[in-house]
């Protein structure tokens, strides 16, 4: 499946996660700002910029993005967009809270024993348990 074919809701989630990911560090790198370009590329600045504004109002918070990532059906569309979530959270260094994110929406997903991320990295950099995002995640705008 190519990005292109996600369902519109699941393009909003798709923008949510990519935002929360973006900013799980507080930090916008070069490499991810590189990768967020082509996403505008893909999708053309209009229909980005609905998407991102559709993914602000309905997911105001981790909390809520995380509600709207259940709704996620389509194993196919899970797929796409975890893949593109592991590409952008190799773009550069992957940061311990970007893996805690991978961890729990491949749980979430039903797909936790894929190898798409390296498990040494996993284990040696988010060793906690799989959990559900936490409150401290809602005390910054996931749209930085």
């Amino acid at each position: 499946m190519h990005l292109k074919q996600l369902q519109s809701h699941e393009q909003v989630v798709l923008v949510g996660l990519y935002y929360w990911m973006i900013n799980a560090d507080l930090q916008v790198s070069e490499q991810e700002e590189e990768r967020l370009a082509k996403m505008r590329e893909l999708w053309g600045d209009e229909h980005w910029s609905m998407l991102e504004q559709q993914a602000q109002a309905k997911y105001p918070s981790a909390r809520a993005l995380a509600l709207g990532c259940r709704n996620v059906m389509r194993p196919d569309a899970r797929q796409c967009i975890y893949e593109e979530l592991i590409r952008l959270a190799g773009a550069d260094d992957y940061h311990p809270d970007e893996i805690k994110l991978l961890n729990w929406l491949a749980l979430t997903w039903g797909f936790a024993d894929q190898d798409a991320v390296d498990k040494a990295q996993v284990a040696s950099q988010a060793p906690e348990a799989i959990t559900e995002p936490s409150e401290e995640h809602d005390s910054f705008d996931l749209f930085g």
